[in-house]
C-alpha cells in the first residue's frame, strides 16, 4: 500500500520519522483485510482525482498539500500531505473515525510525521 515506487501512480509513503513509520507500518499490516481494503480504495480514488482540482484543506510550510482521507468503516481516517516538490503523498497519522479534523490538526500530524515544525500554514 505505501512506498510503491514502481507504479505509474503517485507514490504513497510512510512518515519520514523512523519511529512513526515503524508504528504506522505495524498498524497497517496488523489491520484486518477489510480495513486495509477501505484505505486502499480511498488512496486509489485520490490518485485518480488528485490532479483534477480537488480541494485541499491547506498548505503546510509552503510545500505540503493537506488531506484527510475519510475512509469507510471500519477503517480509520488518515491525515496526510502531498509533497509538491517530491510528488508523493506522505502519511501523517491514523485517526479515530468520525472525529472532525481541520487544517490545523492535519498540519500538526503531518509536521510530526515529517520531523518538521509548522512554520507556515495556509488554510482554504
Amino acid at each position: 500500500m505505501a512506498e510503491d515506487e514502481d507504479s505509474d501512480e503517485l507514490p504513497i509513503r510512510l512518515p519520514r520519522v523512523p519511529q512513526l513509520a515503524n508504528e504506522m507500518r505495524k498498524a497497517l499490516t496488523g489491520m484486518p483485510d477489510r480495513m486495509r481494503a477501505e484505505i486502499s480504495f480511498e488512496f486509489k480514488k485520490w490518485q485518480a482525482t488528485q490532479r483534477d482540482g480537488r480541494e485541499v484543506l491547506g498548505v503546510l510550510n509552503e510545500r505540503y498539500d493537506l488531506w484527510v482521507f475519510e475512509c469507510a468503516s471500519p477503517a480509520p481516517w488518515i491525515a496526510a500531505g502531498f509533497d509538491t516538490k517530491e510528488g508523493a503523498l506522505i502519511l501523517g497519522a491514523l485517526l479515530p473515525r468520525d472525529v472532525a479534523v481541520d487544517a490545523w490538526n492535519c498540519a500538526a500530524h503531518l509536521a510530526r510525521a515529517l520531523g518538521e515544525e509548522v512554520t507556515s500554514l495556509k488554510i482554504y
